[in-house]
């Protein structure tokens, strides 16, 4: 009997050994599974973190440069406006010597005289620079007309005004040179071929 009862709690335990051995090998699986989805999660959530450092960076380092950048922009072009404002005074301040070579000239009292030719000026104030004073006379005698200087021509030539029809006819340098420098602020700028003036 003992041997059967040895039997019997023999088989019982190799059925619960057998049965703990199953627990043990499904425990071990499903602590495997967990595991396995834990570090996954754990991956995922540090890739997901380590992304949005890198986003932030790189957005930080692209806002950094865009600020250089546009920095960089404003002060070339500021530089490049006063380069250009340099190079326009440049050649307007080239042509006002010519004028003023010219005015100094033995043509320029020939001039004068052919401004007056060239237009109706009968009842007209001759008007001059007070540098151009010395031309008084001749102007008188050429036109028949009253002549007076005027402070605000200060390069040469001529102005005709006509006091009973409230006109002026501005054939004057200082009028003719300004109108040249706003000609071309408005129809030309500096382009980026070699340096020329291009329309």
């Amino acid at each position: 009997m003992t041997d059967l009862n040895s039997q019997k709690l023999s088989r019982f335990a190799m059925s619960v050994n057998s049965d703990v051995n199953e627990q043990i090998v499904r425990i071990r699986r499903e602590s495997a599974e967990e595991k396995e989805a834990i570090l996954k999660a754990v991956e995922e959530k540090v890739l997901y973190d380590c992304y949005n450092k890198i986003q932030k960076a790189v957005r930080k380092i692209e806002g950094k440069y865009r600020r250089a950048s546009s920095l960089e922009e404003q002060e070339l072009r500021t530089e490049v406006l006063q380069c250009r404002s340099g190079l326009i005074k440049k050649m307007f301040d080239a042509v006002e010597e010519k004028i003023i070579n010219f005015v100094n000239s033995d043509k320029y009292e020939e001039f004068l005289l052919k401004q007056i030719d060239s237009e109706n000026i009968k009842g007209a104030i001759i008007k001059i620079s007070e540098k151009d004073e010395k031309y008084i006379n001749t102007l008188k005698e050429h036109s028949g007309c009253e002549v007076q200087t005027a402070e605000d021509i200060v390069l040469g030539g001529v102005a005709f005004l006509f006091e009973d029809k409230g006109i002026i006819i501005d054939k004057t340098f200082d009028n003719a040179l300004e109108e040249q420098r706003q000609n071309f602020f408005l129809n030309y700028s500096f382009k980026n071929t070699g340096g020329t003036v291009n329309e």
